[in-house]
């Protein structure tokens, strides 16, 4: 879902100069691309959602849906979602619960720079990604994401513009979130009309090339994520 970081190889012993920039400058600037934008990872303990490898002193996006029984009958879907600032800069943040993380729980983290994404399940059953064709973007312009629903009507979604940041939606198939307001095997989010998670700002104007999406089946906790193309 991700692509590694490109870098030009060097010859051995020899001393290049790009620009008025020597060798070792260009090391300098490899080495803080890579670190910026090397590739998220979740880990859990306890009550607490650990985040790394995210670009330091950036922040990251991030997506929790439960399936929890706190009165032992009756199932509740819990959603937590936030952003959180890497103010120490080492590239890791966290989550901490009142009380440990939910065995039936899944999480995404998003890095508000890169793009980045990863996800986790509390519980290795429950680590089921779903087709990344299940989200597109709408026609060009429009400011629509497509989600396919004919096998999962009702998704929590996690959206992010990369250096701008994260919007959340509930989204049914036919619900007051779904544009054509029809149960015909699709949702169709206006993603201005999505709620802002933390201090991010309204969201205006076209799905633009590399916002990310993020989505998780309620009933399943079958995922995904998918950094959008446009359609033409």
């Amino acid at each position: 879902m991700s692509t590694p970081l490109k870098t030009a190889a060097l010859r051995k012993g020899s001393l290049v100069q790009i620009r008025g920039l020597n060798l070792l400058t260009c090391l300098g600037a490899v080495l803080l691309a890579s670190q910026a934008f090397s590739q998220p990872s979740i880990t859990i303990e306890a009550n607490v959602v650990a985040i790394s490898g995210i670009t330091p002193g950036g922040q990251v996006a991030w997506l929790g849906v439960a399936r929890e029984q706190p009165e032992y009958f009756r199932t509740t879907i819990i959603r937590r979602d936030g952003i959180l600032v890497d103010k120490d800069r080492d590239g890791i943040v966290s989550i901490t619960l009142t009380d440990d993380v939910p065995a039936s729980s899944l999480w995404i983290a998003v890095d508000v720079s890169s793009g980045q994404a990863a996800a986790v399940a509390a519980d290795p059953l429950f680590d089921l990604p779903l087709e990344e064709t299940l989200a597109s973007a709408g026609k060009a312009g429009a400011g629509i994401v497509e989600l396919a629903a004919d096998q999962h009507d009702f998704m929590e979604v996690l959206f992010v513009r990369p250096a701008v940041g994260a919007w959340r939606a509930s989204a049914g198939d036919g619900g007051g979130s779904d544009v054509d307001g029809a149960p015909d095997g699709r949702i169709q989010l206006l993603a201005g009309a999505m709620t802002a998670v933390g201090d991010s700002p309204g969201l205006v104007g076209p799905i633009l090339a590399g916002d990310v999406i993020a989505y998780v089946d309620v009933r399943t906790l079958e995922y995904g994520i998918v950094p959008l193309e446009l359609k033409w």
